[in-house]
This record gives structure tokens, sequence and C-alpha cells, in this order.
């Protein structure tokens, strides 16, 4: 399996561990291939989780939320990221 470099602002689908299924966007970029995600609620920008990017599926652009610096912009991509999968959009 290849691993990708996720750059930082962009939705992923976690696919693996105990967050499985959850949605996170990428904080910061760590060790390669290491990431930070956060989801706004439970993992906040200060208790980011670190992830490897062979565990994350990519959802898309990062939809302008390059430096993602507050956890409401956090949830509010993580939100409509969900919407856009439901097709609630």
């Amino acid at each position: 399996m290849d691993t990708v470099r996720i750059p930082v602002g962009t939705a992923v689908l976690s696919l693996a561990g105990r967050d499985k299924g959850m949605i996170y966007v990428v904080t910061a970029e760590d060790k390669f291939p290491f990431v930070h995600v956060a989801d706004g609620r439970r993992r906040t920008l200060r208790k980011a989780k670190r992830k490897n990017c062979r565990h994350l599926k990519p959802l898309g652009s990062s939809a302008g939320c390059t430096a993602c610096s507050s956890d409401l912009m956090i949830r509010e991509l993580v939100s409509r990221t969900r919407r856009i999968l439901t097709g609630e959009d």
C-alpha cells in the first residue's frame, strides 16, 4: 500500500483504530508518514491525535481551510464533509 502525503486542512476518514469511521481534519504534519488530526469536538487543536497516513483516506480537497486556526473552523469543515458524504447537502 502506497503512503501518500496528506496536506494540512484536508478532511480525512479514519480507516483503522478505535476511531475507525470518524472524520477528521489534518491540522499539522509530523515526521512522514504521520500527521496530526482533530475533529474540533472530542479531538481539539490542543489535543490533536497523531495518526499514520496509511490509516487515513483523504476526502477531497482542503476546501480553503489551509490554516485551520480554530476548533470552530474544524467542526464546520467536518460537518460539511459529513453532510456531503451522507447526501444531505
